[in-house]
């Protein structure tokens, strides 16, 4: 039935020149790592792809996160970097917010620490708002262990000084 929702899934990139292109876009009726494995390989097929992607930036997909993973290992280029949008990552954080009842002053006040982690290049100042991020509350302390802290070096432009990113974490071009 034509009334499906279809997923939509870019494949943001940035290459070798430090140029941020698209460099394919799937539509999906659902998706999930096995899918999303078979898009990169598709991609791989193209020697242009391979030779001048350094960098791929995509959501939070955790499928994608996986797929990524067991695509790399697999086409045996190990320094292609996977970057998490810091956009779509304060959003996940925000819903996440929203969901365990926080008043709007308090988000208002999560979200900017948060912003801090995404976007400050310092990392003494990105430590200090995770900590009080990770203090503020059991459940929200819980959230930061699994969902930030392994995620760092993915998203925070603080971590990223080792991914060939020239400063981009995010995803969209436009």
């Amino acid at each position: 039935s034509l009334v499906n929702k279809w997923e939509v899934f870019p494949i943001t990139a940035l290459t070798k020149e430090c140029n941020l292109c698209c460099c394919g876009i799937m539509y999906a009726e659902s998706a999930n790592e096995d899918v999303l494995y078979w898009l990169l390989n598709t991609l791989s097929i193209y020697p242009d792809f391979i030779s001048i992607i350094m960098t791929i930036i995509t959501d939070e997909d955790h499928s994608f996160i996986n797929a990524f993973k067991k695509w790399v290992s697999s086409i045996k280029k190990p320094n292609v970097n996977h970057v998490i949008c810091a956009l779509h990552k304060s959003r996940n954080f925000s819903n996440k917010l929203i969901k365990y009842g926080f008043s709007k002053t308090q988000r208002a006040l999560l979200k900017n620490l948060f912003k801090i982690v995404c976007y400050h290049p310092n990392l003494e100042y990105v430590h200090k708002a995770l900590e009080k991020l990770h203090n503020f509350t059991p459940r929200l302390t819980h959230y930061i262990e699994k969902y930030i802290v392994p995620y760092l070096k993915n998203f925070s432009h603080s971590y990223l000084c080792n991914a060939l990113c020239h400063g981009t974490n995010t995803s969209s071009p436009a």
